[in-house]
């Protein structure tokens, strides 16, 4: 078993679309045309069909793609991110954009965990970065080790968000 020191250090989560998530993806998709095609609709109607499926599966590729590379997990619960391109894009000072696009080192900042869950094995995270922004993903195990995994089971049972986005505020019943 880790030392508790090995608990202390701060956790690097891998967060880029490994070969699982687009697997899933490719999967995802030829499951929806199956169905299409399966379907007793008119043509005009598959079509419709196939052509929302594809806006979807582009949504979610673009999605994955601008979202952190990484994000960084600290023992006292703080939580950050580099800076996405899209917040670089938005920053008042075009210089320092400019500078930070064109270096390979990222400039973390702090972001917010939002939500953390498990979902057939798999941790499934949503943030938001400093500028607001939301993202979310899903820990596929050729991104995450057993270890990084246990440890961030542990991080997670003592930094979980108080409260899920969009549940109602919990009230008291007593008089």
């Amino acid at each position: 078993m880790p030392s508790s020191s090995a608990y202390a250090a701060p956790i690097d989560l891998d967060l880029r679309p490994g070969l699982w998530e687009q697997g899933g993806r490719v999967v995802a998709g030829l499951l929806a045309a199956g169905a299409l095609v399966l379907t007793d609709l008119t043509v005009l109607a598959g079509l419709l069909g196939a052509w929302l499926a594809m806006l979807i599966w582009v949504r979610d590729d673009a999605k994955a793609a601008r979202r952190p590379l990484r994000m960084r997990l600290y023992a006292d619960g703080n939580v950050e991110c580099p800076v996405t391109r899209s917040a670089l894009a938005r920053d008042p000072q075009p210089s320092r954009a400019s500078a930070l696009l064109q270096g390979d080192d990222d400039q973390m900042q702090p972001a917010t965990l939002l939500q953390a869950t498990s979902f057939l094995g798999l941790m499934q995270l949503r943030w938001a970065d400093a500028s607001s922004a939301q993202h979310a993903c899903l820990l596929f195990p050729d991104r995450i080790t057993a270890d990084t995994r246990h440890r961030l089971r542990v991080w997670l049972a003592t930094h979980r968000p108080e409260e899920p986005m969009g549940a109602l505020p919990s009230v008291s019943a007593h008089p």
